[in-house]
């Protein structure tokens, strides 16, 4: 229970930290969160699950969004 509550407080700090300026790849970040976040957690029932989902979504939602 510890670690996701530690992870649930780091990822705001890392979707803030996003080096990209252009706003196509911050909402296809922001849209890949929070697809990620809801999948993830709808299937592992946690919230840990929810904040790495989230994490990895905003991640591939930052590269599909590069390579539009």
């Amino acid at each position: 229970m510890k670690r996701s509550s530690i992870l649930i407080l780091i990822l705001p700090f890392l979707a803030v930290s996003s080096c990209s300026s252009d706003p196509n790849i911050r909402r296809g970040q922001a849209t890949g969160a929070v697809v990620g976040g809801v999948a993830t957690g709808l299937i592992t029932d946690s919230w840990g699950g929810a904040a790495v989902g989230a994490a990895v979504g905003g991640l591939v939602g930052g590269e599909v969004a590069k390579n539009r």
